[in-house]
């Protein structure tokens, strides 16, 4: 995927090159990070940061709703991109992976009970 945003950015499509960025590297990215950090904070019983991490779970659940829309352009409207001579674009061995990426933040997403991360706190005496 980098590849392909910085061809956009030397073609000068820039605003191409940060939607694809945006969509193709960094959400993804935030969506891991942040799974990884709620189920580190599950079980570690981290009481920091609660609301925070509510709201980021929360975007992370709006964002996922469209996570498969890249998937999908890449595997329906890159192959109908080959102009003989003047376009040809490949998709490379990295849509898989991708792929598997998207599948499961989503799934994971899905799992995961963001009331979880509150029990520790829940369970502290309180005045």
């Amino acid at each position: 995927m980098m590849t392909g945003v910085m061809k956009l950015i030397d073609a000068h499509f820039l605003l191409f090159a940060a939607i694809i960025f945006v969509a193709s590297i960094l959400i993804p990215l935030l969506k891991l990070f942040s799974l990884s950090w709620f189920f580190i904070s599950v079980h570690f019983h981290s009481v920091k940061r609660l609301k925070l991490k509510t709201e980021t779970y929360r975007l992370i659940k709006t964002i996922g709703r469209w996570s498969h829309v890249d998937v999908f352009t890449v595997t329906v409207f890159l192959p109908l991109m080959h102009l003989s001579g003047l376009l040809a674009v490949y998709v490379g061995d990295a849509l898989p992976a991708f792929l598997a990426v998207v599948v499961l933040t989503m799934i994971a997403t899905e799992i995961f009970d963001p009331r979880a991360l509150w029990a520790a706190y829940l369970m502290e005496p309180h005045e």
